[in-house]
């Protein structure tokens, strides 16, 4: 009864375009990405409003937090990522819903490009990020209390493209 920090870190990504892809696929992403997040955090909600009422009110840190480690997919769609991006999207999204239901808790979004995982081991990937500087920015965003983090050059680029033109971006994938 004492958990104050909530991490939803998993993600499945099945590599194909919408046009071909499973049934399976689609509902292995869908219950990795979007819906064990979901599930996760509401199964600590009673526990983050507990430590909040125990909490003084004077104080401007909020006693939990709930880190969402979504993808610059959740924004950018792209080739052979159809599915994948649309169950970050739909991440994302819930991300923003938390913000307004979790109430006493900080929501962190974080948006990386391609991290050097298991996930995207058998793919010809440049610039890939260390998955210690998604961690430090993660550390950085508890600290300052930031809300969406893009933890690296890919993301933030690509996320500077999306805010000026959603439409080419989505022409350029």
């Amino acid at each position: 009864n004492d958990v104050t920090l909530l991490v939803n870190n998993a993600g499945y990504f099945g590599a194909s375009p919408t046009a071909h892809v499973s049934l399976a696929n689609i509902e292995k992403e869908i219950a990795v990405n979007f819906m064990a997040p979901m599930a996760l955090a509401n199964s600590f909600a009673n526990i983050f409003d507990k430590i909040a009422a125990e909490t003084s009110k004077n104080i401007e840190i909020k006693p939990s937090a709930i880190v969402n480690i979504n993808s610059i997919a959740s924004f950018v769609n792209f080739p052979l990522a159809g599915s994948y991006s649309a169950t970050k999207a739909a991440a994302h999204s819930l991300t923003q819903a938390q913000r307004r239901d979790f109430t006493s808790s900080l929501v962190i979004g974080v948006y990386p490009g391609p991290i050097d995982t298991d996930m995207v081991d058998g793919y010809d990937l440049d610039n890939l990020t260390p998955s210690s500087a998604v961690g430090q920015a993660v550390v950085d965003a508890l600290k300052n209390g930031t809300q969406d983090v893009f933890p690296d050059p890919t993301a933030e680029q690509l996320y500077a493209g999306w805010k000026a033109d959603a439409k080419a971006m989505e022409a350029q994938m």
